[in-house]
């Protein structure tokens, strides 16, 4: 008895023959499945409206001084003019965009990169976390 798993060359040729006579045979069923998803596909490309969304936060201005004179600087920031610091402000950061910045991945990737000092050695967190990582998980 001959094993099926120790086939001819011949063998293989007329297997992959019979496949590719069965694909020819159906190249018209094949075709038109083909052209209706292309054209199905065109149609609801075409159909679909463009959605884009765009958000932006504004912090109110805390620093003291001249209102026309903030209200002027304003205005000019709105040009693309910067009249640069006449009042004497703050360079701080409003406490309502602390959480924009904590989700932000360059400040989540500075945090890992940090040394911390612990009894005496450095580490950086990333190094800190490789370490005393519970591998069973």
């Amino acid at each position: 008895m001959e094993s099926s798993k120790y086939k001819t060359h011949a063998e293989k040729d007329t297997n992959i023959f019979v496949l590719l006579s069965k694909i020819f045979y159906n190249k018209k069923y094949i075709l038109k499945t083909v052209l209706i998803f292309v054209v199905l596909g065109v149609l609801i490309a075409l159909m679909t409206p463009n959605k884009f969304s765009a958000s932006s936060m504004f912090t109110p201005n805390y620093s003291g001084g001249n209102s026309s004179t903030s209200g002027i600087k304003g205005l000019a920031s709105l040009a693309g003019i910067s009249i640069g610091n006449m009042s004497g402000s703050s360079k701080e950061i409003s406490p309502m965009l602390y959480d924009k910045i904590l989700e932000g991945a360059v400040f989540k990737k500075k945090l890992l990169e940090t040394p911390l000092k612990n009894l005496g050695t450095v580490k950086t967190l990333r190094l800190y976390f490789s370490e005393n990582i519970n591998t069973s998980i």
